[in-house]
């Protein structure tokens, strides 16, 4: 399990541009998404890194890794990834799959099978 170190803290800060005390807050109520925040340390460690073009792609790959703790697919994933959409149902708003979503018009099978009139 990933969790927010203070160091990163004072990076999402910068990259929220939110004071480091808000962050601090709603890291220890449970507000942030720590996987999906590590993905914004990532992405901006790697911009800024990169931007300095000092280091290669795989020595920065390797630094980010080894920052981190995390593996060589996670870092790929956040820099060059794209997030998967999710849906939901529009009546209840329960998350439901893409094939779900498009089947029903946006509403889950719960949602359709209440509808139908015996």
């Amino acid at each position: 399990m990933i969790r927010l170190r203070e160091k990163d803290i004072e990076k999402l800060s910068i990259i929220l541009q939110l004071p480091q005390y808000t962050i601090e807050k709603m890291a220890a109520m449970n507000l942030i998404n720590d996987s999906l925040a590590v993905d914004m340390l990532m992405v901006y460690d790697w911009k800024k890194l990169k931007n300095t073009k000092k280091y290669t792609v795989k020595q920065i790959l390797q630094a980010i890794m080894d920052e981190y703790q995390v593996s060589k697919t996670k870092v790929q994933a956040a820099v060059y990834g794209k997030r998967k959409r999710t849906y939901s149902c529009q009546q209840c708003g329960k998350r439901i799959t893409k094939s779900e979503s498009t089947r029903n018009s946006g509403i889950c099978d719960a949602c359709v099978s209440k509808s139908i009139e015996l």
